[in-house]
Order: C-alpha cells, then sequence, then structure tokens
C-alpha cells in the first residue's frame, strides 16, 4: 500500500472513531439527564423570576428616585397584576411546563398569592411526570399554607432548576413569616431586595456596556478592513496574515481528529477519577476546576499534535513564531495589541449576540447555560468565579486559537482560499462544543476571530478577543448571581 493511500486510511479510521465518539456523546447526554431538569429553557424561568425580581427592586426605589426617573405620583406596580400577566405568557408557549408552573408558584408566594400559586401547584400534583419534583411541590404548598416548611430539600430543588439567590432567598423569607420570626423574615426580606437591585443594576450595566460594544463593533467592522488597515500599510508596512502556512496540509485532519477524540476520552477518564472525590459533579467548585482541566488538556494536545504531526521538518523556527504569536507583527507591538483588542471584543460581540437572536428564533434558546456559566451562577462565589476566569478567560482561548485559527484556518486557508476557510473553520470551530441551539453562534464568533487573524497577521489578537469576550460573559454571570 503507497503512503498516501495508507495516510487516507488513518484518516477514515479516525474520522469514523471521531463519529463515534460523537454518537457515544449523544447517548450518554439523553441516558444521563436528569428526571428532576427543567422541562423549559433557563431562559424562560429567568424570565419567570425577573417579574418578581422587578416588583422587589421598585420596593428598594426612594422618593427621590422615583422623582429624578420620573415615577412619582404613578400607581406602584400590582404584583398580582404583573404575575398573573407573566403567567398567561408562560403557558401560551408552554402549556405542559411542569417547572415553569413551580418557579412561577415559588414567586407568587414570595407576594402572598397563595391561592394562584395553589392551583400551579395542585395541576403539577396531579401530573405523574413530576414525581421527581416531590420535593419542590410539598415545600411549596407548606408555605401557601402558611406553615413551616423544610427549606433545604426545596432550596436544593430550587437551585436544580436553576434558580437564583433572589428567589431562594424570597422562600426563606416567606417561610420565616409563617413561622413568626419577624426578626429572621427581615433579614431575608432585606436580603431578597439587596439581590433584586443586584440584579437591576447588573441589567443597566449589561445594556449600557452591549450598547457601546455594538456601536464600536459596527464601526470597526467597517473601519479595520476599508481604513486602518490601508493607512497601517502604507505607513508602517502592515500586511496582515499573507504567509502561507507553516504546517502540513495532508496532515489538517488527522490532527483535528485526533485532537477531538483524545480531547474527550481524556475528559471522560478524568471526570470518571476525580467524581468519587466531590460532593456531585453539580458542585460549582468540581464544575469550575473541571472545565479549568479541560482547557488545559485541549491547549496542550493542540501544541503536541501541531508541533509533533504537522510541522515541516525543513522549517525550524519557533511554533510560536510560525503561528505569529508575537507583537512584532503589530505596528506598535504590545500597543497596537492593546488598539486591537477592544475593537476586536466589540465586533465578537456584536455579531455573536445577533447571530445568537436570529439563531435562537430556528433553534431556539439552549436548554441550560454552558456548564462554566451554571458554575458560577450557583452560589460559587469569588473562588469559582477566578478558577473558571482562569480556565475560561485564560487557557482556553490560548488553546483554541492555536488549534482552531493558528493551525486550522490557515491549512483551509491555503487549500480552500480566504472566505471558505473562515466559513469552514468557524462551523468546525462550533461542531466540536457539541451543543446544537449554539452552533450557529459559535460557528459566527469563530469566523469573527478568523477574520481578525487574517486581518491582523497575529494570532495574539484573536486570542485577546476571545478572552476579553469569555471574560466578559463570566463577570456578567458573577455580577448578576452575587452581592
Amino acid at each position: 500500500m503507497s503512503t498516501r493511500a495508507s495516510d487516507r486510511t488513518v484518516d477514515i479510521v479516525l474520522g469514523l472513531a471521531a463519529a463515534a465518539l460523537v454518537v457515544l456523546h449523544v447517548y450518554i447526554e439523553a441516558s444521563g439527564a436528569s428526571r428532576r431538569a427543567p422541562d423549559v429553557s433557563s431562559e424562560v424561568l429567568s424570565s419567570i423570576e425577573a417579574t418578581g425580581i422587578t416588583l422587589d427592586a421598585d420596593r428598594a426605589l426612594t422618593r427621590s428616585t422615583r422623582v429624578a426617573i420620573g415615577l412619582e405620583g404613578k400607581a406602584p406596580a400590582q404584583p398580582k397584576n404583573a404575575l398573573l400577566e407573566a403567567r398567561r405568557a408562560l403557558l401560551e408557549e408552554h402549556p405542559d411546563t411542569r417547572t415553569g408552573r413551580l418557579v412561577w408558584a415559588a414567586v407568587a408566594l414570595s407576594f402572598r398569592l397563595d391561592a394562584e400559586a395553589n392551583e400551579e401547584l395542585a395541576r403539577v400534583a396531579l401530573d405523574e411526570r413530576a414525581s421527581s419534583l416531590q420535593p419542590i411541590t410539598d415545600g411549596l404548598r407548606d408555605l401557601a399554607a402558611g406553615r413551616s416548611t423544610k427549606l433545604p430539600p426545596l432550596e436544593v430543588g430550587l437551585r436544580e432548576l436553576g434558580a437564583s439567590p433572589w428567589l431562594i432567598a424570597a422562600m426563606r423569607e416567606r417561610d420565616a413569616a409563617n413561622r413568626g420570626d419577624e426578626s429572621s423574615r427581615r433579614a431575608a426580606d432585606d436580603a431578597a431586595i439587596a439581590l433584586a437591585v443586584q440584579a437591576a443594576d447588573t441589567d443597566a450595566a449589561d445594556a449600557l456596556i452591549t450598547l457601546i460594544l455594538f456601536a464600536l463593533g459596527g464601526v470597526s467592522l467597517i473601519a479595520v478592513p476599508l481604513v486602518l488597515r490601508s493607512r497601517w500599510m502604507r505607513a508602517r508596512g502592515f500586511v496582515g496574515l499573507v504567509q502561507p502556512s507553516p504546517f502540513r496540509l495532508d496532515r489538517t485532519r488527522r490532527v483535528m481528529f485526533l485532537w477531538f477524540l483524545l480531547y474527550n476520552y481524556a475528559a471522560y477518564a478524568l471526570l470518571f477519577l476525580l467524581s468519587p472525590f466531590v460532593v456531585g459533579a453539580a458542585d460549582p467548585a468540581f464544575v469550575a476546576m473541571f472545565g479549568g482541566l479541560q482547557s488545559a488538556m485541549s491547549a496542550l494536545l493542540a501544541v503536541v499534535l501541531v508541533r509533533r504531526l504537522a510541522s515541516k521538518p525543513e522549517i525550524a523556527a519557533p511554533l510560536a513564531e510560525q503561528l505569529g504569536l508575537s507583537t512584532r507583527l503589530l505596528p506598535g507591538g504590545w500597543r497596537g495589541l492593546l488598539v486591537w483588542a477592544l475593537p476586536g471584543l466589540a465586533m465578537v460581540a456584536l455579531v455573536t449576540t445577533l447571530v445568537m437572536m436570529v439563531s435562537r428564533l430556528i433553534t431556539g434558546p439552549p436548554d441550560q447555560p454552558q456548564d462554566l456559566l451554571t458554575a458560577v451562577q450557583d452560589g460559587g462565589g469569588f473562588s469559582v468565579t477566578l478558577i473558571a476566569v482562569i480556565g475560561a478567560a485564560l487557557i482556553a482561548p490560548i488553546g483554541e486559537e492555536i488549534l482552531f485559527r493558528g493551525f486550522l484556518f490557515r491549512n483551509l486557508r491555503d487549500t480552500l482560499g480566504p472566505w471558505p476557510a473562515i466559513v469552514l473553520s468557524g462551523f468546525i470551530f462550533a461542531a466540536v462544543h457539541m451543543i446544537p441551539q449554539l452552533l450557529i453562534p459559535l460557528a459566527a464568533m469563530g469566523m469573527v476571530l478568523a477574520l481578525l487573524y487574517q486581518w491582523s497577521g497575529s494570532l495574539l489578537v484573536p486570542i485577546a478577543a476571545h478572552a476579553l469576550w469569555n471574560l466578559l460573559n463570566l463577570l456578567e454571570a458573577h455580577l448578576r448571581f452575587h452581592v
């Protein structure tokens, strides 16, 4: 058998093994899904809570604030009307939801809508599919009846549905009120209001940052290719990514298949080895640490495979130089990287967010946030956020940019041309994450990162944009769920 035929056989075998791994992953996800998992997306459940959070945040407004924002003299929002409208909207879209009814009932109980909450709890209790939700149902029915309840099982159940700290505080307030413990009731009520104000402030800051990034991203998408690059090119000899790939084109598939196989099997092995030493696989600290280790494995495998299998022996330059991991390729060196970083982040934010909005109309929102975001939200606090930042905003962008832009995009560009390579490398980048609802948004993100590499010539630019985008999402989740 010729060397070329042998290489083709190896690539086919690796491709079949990668396909089998995808099937295995789908099977494990389907068979291991918790029966208590929400039957609607976390986004829907959050929108139910948002009504209660807004009502609680309104309670914290001082008279001067109400005057300043034009609310003085207007009737305050009526919790009953607002919550009944939220229930109507929920059941129009999701008439068979059980978890949505439970979350709505919990919010309703915090505003003393006991009769309405009992209606929803009775419907859930009649549903045979809701047996795993019994601890939540029982706890909420106790509260609706004016009794104290066992808070730990209720809180654990609500957290498994993705409940925010605000709803947990609201349940503690209602339980203390039922027990007649005014001191504890007041403390829990103050905590709920503080969390509601924190969420409102985060929403306002998030909206402002999004507006700024959208404006800068729109300007950058026009100015960078049409104006700035041409001026830099004339003034400083700036040329972008023009050199052909320094890596073997015939090893593209082999490196990618091997990385996919080794990374995923190593992740399963690591999960198997570490899971006996933690309280549960859903523990926020474990999820964050496991995510960081996964990121480190991904980066290490990318470097080793590209170096060992795809480097050309006649090229003696260090791998970092071959990839373009240098500020010398940018006008102004490190200052040039800083000039690129914010517009790069803005372009990623603009394109990814807009495409995600369109994608949700087609595929719907993800059932749950990505694991690291969930870990940051689920009571992990600063230490979990810090671990998540190290993994997702430092290690992961380096490893993924080396593999998908530094190696894959450059090889595809030499084979197919720039634009087909940008599109194909973006979809491959999205596909390996194996989150169907995020396929199109992640592909769009990968395409923008490839464009940044193409325009700048330095891999540090997409690394910086990728890192800042991940950091922004993690910090937003931390600020939203932790005071």
